[in-house]
C-alpha cells in the first residue's frame, strides 16, 4: 500500500487530465481549421479514444488513492492478513483493500489501452498509407498489446486471487507490485517505442533539408524516447521499492506525457504559425 492520496495529488490528476483534453482539442482544431471535420484521419480519432482510456486511468487512481485510501492486498504481514480474515468483509480495511486491489487490475488494463491507442495513432500519422511495413507495424502493436492484456488477465490464477487477503496470494497476485506485469509492460513498451521512432527518422535523414531542420524534425518525432525513459525509470523504482508507485501516479504521468508528445507533431505547424505572428507583431 502506498498511503491515501493527498489533496495536492488529486489536484494534479485533475490538472493533467484538463491539459490532456486541451492539447487533444488543439490538435483537432489544427487538423480541421481549413476544411472542417473531413480532414480528420484515423490517428485523430485514435487519440480521442486514448483520452477516454486516460479518463478511466484517472478514475482508477482516484479510487485507489482516495476511495481505497491507498490500500490493496500488498504490504501486509501474515499476522495482519490473518487478523483481517477473521473479521472478513465486516472490516472496513478488508473492504478497502478489496476495492483497491480490483482498481489496481483495472489500472493496468486502461494504462496499457491508453498507451497502445496512442502508439497506433502515431503509427498511422507516420505511415500515412497502408503499406506492407504499416501492416507489419500494426501487427507488432497488436501482438504487444495482446501480450500485456494476457499478462493482466492470466498472470494470477485463479483471477480472484488478485483481491485475496488471506492467505498471502504472493506477489504475482498483487497487481500493485506484480513483477510479471511490470516486466511485460516494460519490454513491450520499449520494443514498440523504439520501432515507432525508427519509422520517420531514416526518411528525415535522407531528406534534402538543412541540418538544423533535420535535427528539429528528428527531435520532434523522437519524443517517444522521453516516454521510454519514464517507463524504464518507473519499472526500476517499482521493482526496487514497490510501495513507491502503488497509487499509480507514475502511470498517470507517463500516460499524460504520451498524450502530449503524440499530439505535438500535428500541432507543431499551427504553433509555429502563431509564434511567427506574435514575433511579427512584437517587432512592429
Amino acid at each position: 500500500a502506498s498511503g491515501a492520496a493527498t489533496p495536492a495529488r488529486v489536484v494534479e490528476w485533475a490538472v493533467l487530465f484538463i491539459l490532456a483534453v486541451g492539447f487533444t482539442t488543439l490538435r483537432t482544431y489544427a487538423r480541421t481549421r481549413i476544411s472542417g471535420i473531413k480532414d480528420l484521419s484515423w490517428d485523430d480519432w485514435l487519440v480521442w479514444l486514448a483520452v477516454l482510456a486516460y479518463a478511466g486511468l484517472t478514475v482508477d487512481v482516484f479510487i485507489i488513492g482516495v476511495v481505497a485510501e491507498g490500500l490493496s492486498n500488498d504490504g501486509m504481514s501474515e499476522a495482519h492478513r490473518a487478523a483481517l480474515a477473521q473479521d472478513g468483509p465486516a472490516s472496513q480495511e478488508f473492504q478497502l483493500r478489496a476495492i483497491g486491489s480490483k482498481a489496481q487490475i483495472s489500472k493496468w488494463f486502461v494504462y496499457g489501452l491508453t498507451l497502445w491507442l496512442l502508439k497506433s495513432s502515431l503509427l498511422y500519422f507516420f505511415s500515412g498509407r497502408l503499406t506492407l511495413r504499416a501492416w507489419l507495424s500494426a501487427s507488432l502493436l497488436f501482438v504487444t498489446w495482446a501480450a500485456t492484456t494476457v499478462a493482466v488477465f492470466s498472470s494470477c490464477r485463479p483471477f480472484t486471487k488478485f483481491w485475496q487477503i488471506f492467505p498471502d496470494p504472493g506477489t504475482m497476485c498483487q497487481a500493485a507490485i506484480s513483477p510479471i506485469l511490470v516486466s511485460v509492460f516494460l519490454v513491450c513498451n520499449i520494443l514498440t517505442d523504439v520501432y515507432l521512432i525508427s519509422i520517420p527518422v531514416p526518411v528525415l535523414l535522407k531528406a534534402r533539408l538543412k541540418k538544423s531542420q533535420k535535427i528539429s524534425l528528428i527531435s520532434l518525432f523522437s519524443c517517444n524516447i522521453l516516454i521510454t525513459g519514464i517507463a524504464i525509470l518507473r519499472a526500476i523504482v517499482m521493482l526496487k521499492n514497490p510501495m513507491v508507485n502503488g497509487d499509480g501516479m507514475w502511470a498517470v504521468r507517463e500516460a499524460f506525457v504520451a498524450l502530449i508528445t503524440t499530439n505535438i507533431p500535428p500541432i507543431a505547424p499551427l504553433l509555429r504559425r502563431w509564434v511567427s505572428r506574435w514575433l511579427g507583431r512584437s517587432s512592429n
